[in-house]
């Protein structure tokens, strides 16, 4: 082994042996002397996790980590990257348009087994199907990736739903597309087997893409205890103490994030209401503090960084207080 290197999820460097062999760093990407990393569309301060310009796409409503112009992968670095340095939408767009070429090329030579490949370059008959082909694949892409990015489509929501929206659109665009194409050249649908070709182009990248598009947001979007409730908890094991531990109440388990001198603490994440599941929990400390178990309980708010929200609603606040247990709020 020549040269091996470590980095932190957002790319900052914690170990490396040896010497590197180029100015590629995190991610396999160029890294210049001052550690910024070049991302083709901007550059990326792995320091601070952020982009030093803005991202040209406004991002998702549905997904909120897409619409801070600056942020890296949506704070997600551990599952995703980014290539280009803009949003995911470029991604399908091109692949979508390789896809649907490709699969046009080949439909359109096995329509005319007697020409030689090269011969097929200056065949404006050729040259139009790949042109269709691409844009319907790009658009088939497009509206896979969107409708899987937005979690819901004319089929329903889920996998399932995503790629059969997808399919459907994709296909719809390059069938009609390639049908529309004919008719304005020649007065008629003048060859069926291309309009199939560039219909099964469309249905190939929209269903891929509708797959993919739901892939992210799943990787996206927030999830109750997922990456961003660890936040809090990671906040809490500064305060020392033990973490995780484990009481038997009356009402079922009651796992104590951090305790600490016989102080129970409790994160949150993000802006939280009084549900059915924190009322239970409220009552399992409420109890182990009038047991004796446990002196006392605290629970801290801290802001998520994907709604940019945090704290407890009013009714939450005043059944803390009633129960005896403090609050903070970062």
């Amino acid at each position: 082994m020549t040269y091996a290197a470590r980095y932190a999820p957002f790319g900052t460097l914690l170990w490396q042996q040896g010497s590197p062999p180029g100015p590629w760093g995190f991610a396999g990407e160029f890294q210049d002397p001052t550690g910024l990393i070049y991302l083709r569309a901007r550059w990326y301060d792995p320091g601070t996790g952020r982009f030093l310009t803005r991202d040209p796409f406004p991002g998702l409503a549905t997904l909120p980590t897409t619409q801070h112009p600056y942020v890296y992968v949506g704070n997600n670095p551990v599952n995703l990257t980014d290539p280009s340095g803009e949003f995911a939408f470029v991604i399908p767009l091109l692949l979508g348009a390789a896809i649907g070429g490709g699969l046009a090329a080949y439909n359109y030579w096995q329509a005319q087994p007697c020409a030689a490949p090269p011969s097929l370059l200056s065949d404006p008959g050729f040259l139009r199907a790949v042109g269709i082909g691409m844009l319907s694949g790009a658009v088939g892409g497009l509206i896979g990736f969107g409708v899987g990015a937005v979690g819901v489509g004319a089929f329903g929501g889920g996998l399932a739903g995503a790629i059969i929206t997808g399919a459907v659109g994709g296909g719809l665009i390059g069938g009609v597309g390639e049908a529309l194409t004919q008719l304005a050249l020649y007065g008629q649908i003048r060859n069926p087997q291309l309009v199939g070709a560039a219909m099964l182009s469309g249905v190939v990248t929209g269903g891929v893409f509708g797959a993919v598009g739901y892939g992210i947001r799943q990787a996206l979007r927030p999830s109750g205890i997922g990456w961003t409730g660890r936040i809090g908890e990671r906040m809490l094991r500064r305060l020392g103490g033990e973490s995780k531990i484990y009481f038997r109440t009356s009402q079922g388990g009651r796992y104590v994030d951090q305790l600490v001198d016989r102080i129970a603490h409790e994160s949150k994440v993000g802006y939280t209401t009084l549900t059915p599941t924190i009322q239970r929990q409220i009552a399992k400390d409420a109890e182990l503090i009038a047991t004796g178990r446990i002196k006392g309980a605290v629970w801290h708010f801290f802001t998520s960084p994907v709604t940019g929200q945090g704290g407890p609603s009013a009714p939450l606040a005043q059944a803390l207080r009633n129960a005896g247990i403090q609050i903070i709020i970062y």
